[in-house]
Protein backbone atom coordinates (compact mmCIF):
# COMPACT_ATOMS: atom_id res chain seq x y z
CA UNK A 1 0.00 0.00 0.00
CA UNK A 2 1.15 3.84 -0.52
CA UNK A 3 1.92 5.94 2.01
CA UNK A 4 -1.24 7.52 3.93
CA UNK A 5 -2.42 11.21 3.87
CA UNK A 6 -1.62 11.29 7.73
CA UNK A 7 2.05 10.21 7.11
CA UNK A 8 2.19 12.69 4.34
CA UNK A 9 0.84 15.17 6.05
CA UNK A 10 1.99 16.08 9.56
CA UNK A 11 -1.29 16.11 11.13
CA UNK A 12 -1.46 15.29 14.90
CA UNK A 13 -4.23 13.38 16.86
CA UNK A 14 -5.90 16.05 18.35
CA UNK A 15 -8.88 18.28 16.73
CA UNK A 16 -8.61 20.13 13.75
CA UNK A 17 -8.50 24.21 14.62
CA UNK A 18 -9.52 24.72 11.03
CA UNK A 19 -12.92 24.41 10.21
CA UNK A 20 -13.54 23.70 7.15
CA UNK A 21 -10.69 20.32 8.56
CA UNK A 22 -14.31 19.46 10.83
CA UNK A 23 -15.92 16.36 9.66
CA UNK A 24 -19.86 16.88 9.90
CA UNK A 25 -21.67 13.47 10.71
CA UNK A 26 -23.00 13.17 6.97
CA UNK A 27 -19.56 12.53 5.49
CA UNK A 28 -18.64 10.05 7.64
CA UNK A 29 -22.33 8.02 7.01
CA UNK A 30 -22.35 9.25 3.35
CA UNK A 31 -18.37 7.13 3.47
CA UNK A 32 -19.85 4.08 4.79
CA UNK A 33 -23.31 4.08 2.66
CA UNK A 34 -20.49 4.48 -0.43
CA UNK A 35 -18.54 1.92 0.66
CA UNK A 36 -21.35 -0.93 1.03
CA UNK A 37 -22.24 -0.25 -2.47
CA UNK A 38 -19.46 -0.34 -4.18
CA UNK A 39 -18.43 -3.95 -2.24
CA UNK A 40 -21.84 -5.41 -2.86
CA UNK A 41 -23.58 -6.82 -5.45
CA UNK A 42 -27.18 -7.20 -5.63
CA UNK A 43 -29.16 -10.55 -6.90
CA UNK A 44 -32.48 -9.90 -8.29
CA UNK A 45 -33.74 -13.42 -8.55
CA UNK A 46 -33.11 -14.22 -4.65
CA UNK A 47 -32.94 -10.73 -3.30
CA UNK A 48 -29.74 -11.43 -1.44
CA UNK A 49 -26.50 -8.62 -1.30
CA UNK A 50 -23.14 -10.41 -2.45
CA UNK A 51 -20.41 -9.17 -0.95
CA UNK A 52 -16.90 -8.89 -2.95
CA UNK A 53 -15.22 -10.43 -0.18
CA UNK A 54 -11.60 -10.05 -1.03
CA UNK A 55 -12.38 -6.19 -1.36
CA UNK A 56 -13.93 -5.81 1.40
CA UNK A 57 -11.58 -8.03 3.50
CA UNK A 58 -8.24 -5.96 2.31
CA UNK A 59 -10.45 -2.41 3.50
CA UNK A 60 -11.53 -3.97 6.62
CA UNK A 61 -8.25 -5.35 7.79
CA UNK A 62 -6.66 -1.69 7.38
CA UNK A 63 -9.60 -0.15 9.66
CA UNK A 64 -9.07 -3.03 12.33
CA UNK A 65 -5.52 -1.32 12.35
CA UNK A 66 -6.66 1.74 12.68
CA UNK A 67 -8.46 0.72 15.64
CA UNK A 68 -5.71 -1.01 17.34
CA UNK A 69 -3.98 1.98 16.91
CA UNK A 70 -6.19 4.92 17.30
CA UNK A 71 -9.49 4.40 18.81
CA UNK A 72 -9.94 4.33 22.64
CA UNK A 73 -13.12 1.10 22.53
CA UNK A 74 -13.90 -2.18 23.12
CA UNK A 75 -15.13 -4.23 20.58
CA UNK A 76 -16.97 -7.79 21.82
CA UNK A 77 -14.58 -10.28 21.76
CA UNK A 78 -15.44 -11.11 17.89
CA UNK A 79 -14.94 -8.15 16.46
CA UNK A 80 -11.75 -9.73 14.42
CA UNK A 81 -14.49 -12.12 12.89
CA UNK A 82 -14.26 -12.35 9.31
CA UNK A 83 -17.97 -12.26 9.18
CA UNK A 84 -19.68 -9.77 6.94
CA UNK A 85 -21.86 -8.44 9.20
CA UNK A 86 -19.98 -8.07 11.91
CA UNK A 87 -16.90 -6.50 9.83
CA UNK A 88 -19.44 -3.80 8.55
CA UNK A 89 -20.56 -2.90 11.99
CA UNK A 90 -17.11 -2.45 12.76
CA UNK A 91 -16.11 -0.44 9.85
CA UNK A 92 -19.16 1.32 10.56
CA UNK A 93 -18.12 1.98 13.80
CA UNK A 94 -14.82 2.62 12.93
CA UNK A 95 -15.22 5.57 10.97
CA UNK A 96 -18.19 7.15 13.10
CA UNK A 97 -15.31 7.74 15.89
CA UNK A 98 -11.97 8.25 14.36
CA UNK A 99 -9.88 11.02 13.97
CA UNK A 100 -10.52 13.73 10.21
CA UNK A 101 -7.53 12.53 9.30
CA UNK A 102 -7.89 8.47 9.82
CA UNK A 103 -11.07 9.45 7.82
CA UNK A 104 -8.90 10.58 4.96
CA UNK A 105 -6.80 7.10 5.42
CA UNK A 106 -9.91 4.75 5.36
CA UNK A 107 -11.20 6.95 2.02
CA UNK A 108 -7.48 6.49 0.01
CA UNK A 109 -7.43 3.07 1.24
CA UNK A 110 -10.74 1.87 -0.57
CA UNK A 111 -9.66 3.74 -3.58
CA UNK A 112 -5.98 1.47 -3.67
CA UNK A 113 -7.75 -1.84 -2.72
CA UNK A 114 -10.48 -0.98 -5.45
CA UNK A 115 -7.73 0.16 -8.04
CA UNK A 116 -6.01 -3.30 -7.64
CA UNK A 117 -8.87 -5.01 -7.38
CA UNK A 118 -10.20 -4.50 -10.85
CA UNK A 119 -9.06 -4.70 -13.81
CA UNK A 120 -12.24 -3.13 -15.99
CA UNK A 121 -11.60 -0.04 -18.25
CA UNK A 122 -13.85 2.01 -16.23
CA UNK A 123 -12.45 1.24 -12.89
CA UNK A 124 -14.35 1.29 -9.66
CA UNK A 125 -11.32 3.30 -7.93
CA UNK A 126 -12.98 6.23 -10.73
CA UNK A 127 -16.35 6.33 -9.59
CA UNK A 128 -15.44 5.97 -5.77
CA UNK A 129 -13.59 9.19 -6.00
CA UNK A 130 -15.99 11.10 -8.00
CA UNK A 131 -19.02 10.25 -5.61
CA UNK A 132 -16.61 10.98 -2.97
CA UNK A 133 -15.66 14.30 -4.05
CA UNK A 134 -19.10 15.14 -4.34
CA UNK A 135 -19.41 14.14 -0.69
CA UNK A 136 -16.60 16.40 0.08
CA UNK A 137 -17.88 19.36 -1.33
CA UNK A 138 -21.25 18.60 -0.46
CA UNK A 139 -20.43 18.33 3.46
CA UNK A 140 -18.40 22.04 2.79
CA UNK A 141 -14.76 20.47 3.37
CA UNK A 142 -11.86 22.17 2.08
CA UNK A 143 -10.18 18.60 0.26
CA UNK A 144 -10.50 16.44 -2.61
CA UNK A 145 -9.52 13.05 -4.00
CA UNK A 146 -7.13 13.30 -6.93
CA UNK A 147 -5.97 9.87 -8.14
CA UNK A 148 -6.19 8.26 -4.69
CA UNK A 149 -4.78 11.27 -2.84
CA UNK A 150 -6.21 13.93 -0.21
CA UNK A 151 -5.55 16.96 -1.29
CA UNK A 152 -6.31 20.78 -0.21
CA UNK A 153 -9.48 22.10 -2.65
CA UNK A 154 -8.45 25.56 -3.68
CA UNK A 155 -10.00 28.07 -5.67
CA UNK A 156 -10.04 27.23 -9.40
CA UNK A 157 -7.85 30.21 -10.36
CA UNK A 158 -5.59 29.50 -7.36
CA UNK A 159 -5.14 25.79 -8.08
CA UNK A 160 -4.41 26.51 -11.96
CA UNK A 161 -1.69 29.03 -10.96
CA UNK A 162 -0.09 26.45 -8.75
CA UNK A 163 -0.02 23.58 -11.29
CA UNK A 164 1.01 25.94 -13.99
CA UNK A 165 4.17 27.05 -11.94
CA UNK A 166 5.13 23.35 -11.04
CA UNK A 167 4.66 22.62 -14.38
CA UNK A 168 7.30 25.18 -15.48
CA UNK A 169 9.21 23.99 -12.78
CA UNK A 170 9.52 20.60 -14.10
CA UNK A 171 12.43 22.15 -16.16
CA UNK A 172 15.69 20.19 -14.65
CA UNK A 173 17.39 24.34 -14.30
CA UNK A 174 14.42 25.06 -11.65
CA UNK A 175 14.59 21.72 -9.74
CA UNK A 176 15.63 23.55 -6.23
CA UNK A 177 12.77 26.12 -6.55
CA UNK A 178 10.29 23.45 -7.46
CA UNK A 179 11.19 21.76 -4.39
CA UNK A 180 10.83 24.68 -2.79
CA UNK A 181 7.86 25.29 -3.72
CA UNK A 182 6.35 22.27 -3.03
CA UNK A 183 7.62 22.29 0.33
CA UNK A 184 5.66 25.84 0.65
CA UNK A 185 2.69 24.05 -0.01
CA UNK A 186 2.80 21.75 2.08
CA UNK A 187 3.72 23.90 5.27
CA UNK A 188 0.48 25.45 4.14
CA UNK A 189 -1.74 22.22 4.34
CA UNK A 190 -0.37 21.16 7.30
CA UNK A 191 -2.75 20.10 9.89
CA UNK A 192 -4.35 20.87 12.37
CA UNK A 193 -2.28 23.74 12.22
CA UNK A 194 -0.89 25.31 8.98
CA UNK A 195 2.66 25.72 9.54
CA UNK A 196 2.57 29.67 8.01
CA UNK A 197 5.90 30.53 9.13
CA UNK A 198 7.80 27.85 6.43
CA UNK A 199 4.98 28.57 3.90
CA UNK A 200 6.27 32.03 3.40
CA UNK A 201 9.75 31.32 3.81
CA UNK A 202 9.72 28.76 0.86
CA UNK A 203 7.67 30.97 -1.05
CA UNK A 204 9.52 33.57 -1.19
CA UNK A 205 12.43 31.26 -1.38
CA UNK A 206 11.16 29.63 -4.22
CA UNK A 207 10.94 32.97 -6.15
CA UNK A 208 14.37 34.18 -5.58
CA UNK A 209 15.71 30.82 -7.12
CA UNK A 210 13.85 31.05 -10.61
CA UNK A 211 15.27 34.49 -10.31
CA UNK A 212 19.25 33.47 -9.98
CA UNK A 213 18.19 30.65 -11.97
CA UNK A 214 17.18 33.25 -15.14
CA UNK A 215 19.80 35.82 -14.11
CA UNK A 216 22.98 34.34 -12.64
CA UNK A 217 26.01 35.10 -10.58
CA UNK A 218 23.60 37.63 -8.85
CA UNK A 219 23.46 37.82 -4.68
CA UNK A 220 19.84 38.99 -4.51
CA UNK A 221 16.78 39.47 -6.13
CA UNK A 222 17.07 43.08 -6.30
CA UNK A 223 20.27 42.71 -8.47
CA UNK A 224 18.56 39.96 -10.83
CA UNK A 225 15.41 42.55 -11.31
CA UNK A 226 18.13 45.70 -12.33
CA UNK A 227 20.09 43.16 -14.40
CA UNK A 228 19.02 43.08 -18.29
CA UNK A 229 16.07 41.81 -19.98
CA UNK A 230 14.58 42.10 -16.77
CA UNK A 231 15.30 45.54 -15.74
CA UNK A 232 13.58 46.99 -19.11
CA UNK A 233 10.80 44.52 -19.43
CA UNK A 234 9.24 44.92 -15.92
CA UNK A 235 7.59 47.82 -14.87
CA UNK A 236 9.48 49.79 -12.35
CA UNK A 237 6.21 49.33 -10.10
CA UNK A 238 5.81 45.75 -10.36
CA UNK A 239 9.65 45.34 -9.50
CA UNK A 240 8.90 47.34 -6.37
CA UNK A 241 5.94 45.05 -5.49
CA UNK A 242 8.19 41.96 -6.13
CA UNK A 243 11.25 43.29 -3.28
CA UNK A 244 8.03 44.02 -1.36
CA UNK A 245 6.87 40.45 -1.47
CA UNK A 246 11.03 39.35 0.11
CA UNK A 247 10.92 42.05 2.30
CA UNK A 248 8.06 41.22 3.72
CA UNK A 249 9.42 37.27 4.55
CA UNK A 250 12.30 39.43 6.00
CA UNK A 251 10.04 40.89 8.66
CA UNK A 252 7.89 38.25 8.95
CA UNK A 253 8.03 36.69 12.61
CA UNK A 254 9.33 33.42 12.34
CA UNK A 255 9.98 33.48 8.65
CA UNK A 256 12.61 35.98 8.50
CA UNK A 257 13.79 36.49 12.14
CA UNK A 258 13.05 34.78 15.01
CA UNK A 259 9.46 35.27 16.98
CA UNK A 260 8.88 38.63 18.75
CA UNK A 261 6.42 39.44 21.55
CA UNK A 262 4.24 41.74 20.42
CA UNK A 263 4.84 41.81 17.07
CA UNK A 264 2.12 40.59 14.84
CA UNK A 265 2.17 36.96 13.45
CA UNK A 266 1.60 35.78 10.11
CA UNK A 267 -1.66 34.55 9.71
CA UNK A 268 -3.64 32.12 7.19
CA UNK A 269 -4.69 34.38 5.00
CA UNK A 270 -0.86 36.03 4.96
CA UNK A 271 0.43 33.00 4.04
CA UNK A 272 -2.20 32.15 1.07
CA UNK A 273 -1.40 36.07 -0.27
CA UNK A 274 2.21 35.18 0.03
CA UNK A 275 2.31 32.51 -2.09
CA UNK A 276 0.19 32.98 -4.76
CA UNK A 277 2.34 36.05 -5.10
CA UNK A 278 5.37 34.40 -5.23
CA UNK A 279 4.00 32.22 -7.80
CA UNK A 280 2.33 34.63 -9.92
CA UNK A 281 5.66 36.69 -9.56
CA UNK A 282 7.76 33.57 -10.84
CA UNK A 283 5.35 33.15 -13.90
CA UNK A 284 5.94 36.45 -14.58
CA UNK A 285 9.88 36.55 -14.11
CA UNK A 286 9.81 33.19 -16.62
CA UNK A 287 7.47 35.34 -18.94
CA UNK A 288 9.48 37.89 -18.80
CA UNK A 289 12.87 36.06 -19.53
CA UNK A 290 14.48 35.13 -22.81
CA UNK A 291 14.54 31.78 -22.47
CA UNK A 292 16.64 31.27 -25.83
CA UNK A 293 18.88 33.96 -24.09
CA UNK A 294 18.57 33.26 -20.66
CA UNK A 295 20.46 29.70 -19.83
CA UNK A 296 21.49 28.09 -16.10
CA UNK A 297 25.04 27.24 -16.57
Amino acid sequence: MEEQFSNRFPVKPRPPLNPHDYLPDEARAGLVNLLFNIVTRYDASSHIYHFESNVYSNIYDFCFSIHEITLNHRFSSNYRSWAIPIQQRNIEMIVEMCAWYTFFDIAEIIYQVLDISDRSPRKASVAFEEVFNDLMLGGGLQWAMRGGKMERRRPEPVASQIEQALEILKDERFIRPHNQLLKAIKALDTRPEPDVENCVKDSVGALEGVARTLIPNKDSLRDVLNAEPLKTRIHPILRDTLLKIEAYRGDAPGAGHALIDGKQKIQLADAEFVLTSSIAAMLLLVAKADQTALKAP
